[in-house]
């Protein structure tokens, strides 16, 4: 964080949201570089209603993005996304 600025880092590659510590990479993130702007998840969304504490940790200024691949996937997830936002 010395040598670097970063103000916009994005988790990416696989499925973020598999990852038993996915919370504390993004907040580690903000520790590590203190002028970010909030840390971007990108996940295909199948997981989006099983992490627990997500949903705190995307209002606390960081956010997920959301990348459907396969039309026939679509009504699945968008349910997930709507059990998740219930929350």
């Amino acid at each position: 964080a010395e040598k670097i600025d970063v103000r916009h880092p994005v988790i990416l590659g696989g499925e973020p949201l598999l990852h038993p510590d996915i919370i504390k990479w993004i907040t580690g993130l903000k520790e590590i570089f203190p002028n970010y702007s909030g840390v971007q998840v990108q996940s295909n969304g199948t997981r989006i209603d099983c992490v627990r504490g997500l949903y705190d940790t995307l209002v606390d200024g960081n956010w997920i993005g959301i990348s459907i691949h396969n039309p026939d996937d679509a009504e699945e997830i968008f349910n997930r996304i709507r059990n998740f936002l219930k929350q």
